[in-house]
């Protein structure tokens, strides 16, 4: 009989211990592994992953609109970072578009690649509030367009609050995408910067308002425009903001 007890005894603490570990499993995985919306997760090795329906521009002269890819659909991605000055290097990347939709991961980047400190879209180092010589680097998703001519390299992106213009070429029609755009940035460290100024670009000002925060490892930032109080100059946004469920993923077709 006592022994009957102690086997019973230790069958249910050895449940409570496998219990206890599981839940640990699973705590440490949720800890690590963080959802950016938009079908962008960042998974427990630091691999960014993107798994989400992808959309193109339906190239009509009158009336473009963005409308879902086709299921026929499938293309390889290629992806690179962007380290300031001409440097860019090839990230490890599975996956890519798959019978329409965007299905791919972005490997951690090799921190061989960050030699040196890359500027933060020309904004000064005495703005930042911390990181200004923190080293980052920003990806580049591009289609490889081998044989394949009909999509632009520079024209694939999430975008949100958008609308589907011409542009003002007169050589070609054109169009472009006028809304927010959200870019991609694996920093090394942290990084603050929250100003407004305004910066020479050529023959105008550069009207800017940054408020960003960076953490080490992926990070989102969204671009946008808008008029000022008296419409008479366009003020540049980068923001630290995730983006909404409506953001989609789109690829440019000319």
């Amino acid at each position: 009989m006592l022994l009957i007890l102690k086997i019973l005894y230790w069958r249910n603490n050895m449940k409570k211990h496998v219990f206890l570990l599981l839940l640990t499993f699973t705590v440490l995985f949720c800890a690590q592994a963080q959802s950016l919306g938009a079908g962008v997760s960042i998974d427990a090795q630091g691999s960014l992953k993107i798994d989400a329906p992808l959309y193109v521009i339906d190239n009509n002269p009158k009336n473009p609109k963005i409308k879902p890819a086709p299921s026929t659909m499938n293309l390889k991605v290629i992806a690179r970072i962007y380290l300031g000055g001409n440097r860019e290097e090839s990230l490890e990347i599975t996956g890519g578009i798959v019978k329409g939709r965007l299905s791919i991961t972005v490997k951690k980047p090799d921190m061989k690649f960050f030699t040196s400190v890359a500027t933060l879209d020309n904004i000064p180092a005495e703005l930042f509030t911390n990181g200004a010589d923190v080293q980052i680097g920003d990806i580049i998703l591009k289609i490889d367009d081998e044989g394949i001519k009909s999509y632009d390299f520079f024209s694939f992106g999430l975008y949100s609050n958008y609308q589907v213009k011409l542009s003002a070429e007169t050589e070609r029609e054109s169009y472009y995408i006028d809304g927010y755009g959200y870019y991609f940035t694996y920093s090394l460290g942290d990084v603050n910067i929250s100003c407004k100024f305004n910066q020479p670009l050529e023959n105008r000002a550069w009207y800017r308002e940054i408020d960003i925060h960076f953490k080490p490892g992926w990070n989102i930032t969204r671009y946008g425009e808008y008029f000022d109080n008296e419409l008479q100059r366009v003020v540049d946004t980068q923001t630290s903001t995730l983006p909404p469920p409506n953001a989609v993923w789109v690829l440019f077709k000319i």
